[in-house]
């Protein structure tokens, strides 16, 4: 059970528990926020930077790919921001 899921604003949660190096919980906030919102390139790219954080390689390649595919869809705003998870 995910305590975010339903929290109004899981993406500015999700970047402040990343500031204050909560990581387990970050990613909790940013996986509700990307389920929220699954178009939004922010959250994918806060979440593959918060698994990197956590030395989970796998999971830094999955959503690394999902922001990619993202490049392909909205290239003007996700081009951007993704580049530095890539």
């Amino acid at each position: 059970m995910n305590p975010y899921v339903g929290h109004q604003n899981p993406l500015k949660e999700g970047q402040e528990l990343l500031r204050k190096g909560l990581l387990s919980e970050a990613v909790l906030a940013l996986k509700a926020e990307v389920m929220k919102n699954p178009e939004n390139a922010e959250g994918w790219r806060l979440l593959g930077i918060t698994h990197a954080e956590n030395d989970d390689d796998r999971l830094v390649i999955h959503f690394a790919l999902v922001c990619q595919s993202w490049i392909v869809r909205v290239y003007s705003y996700t081009k951007r921001h993704c580049f530095c998870v890539l």
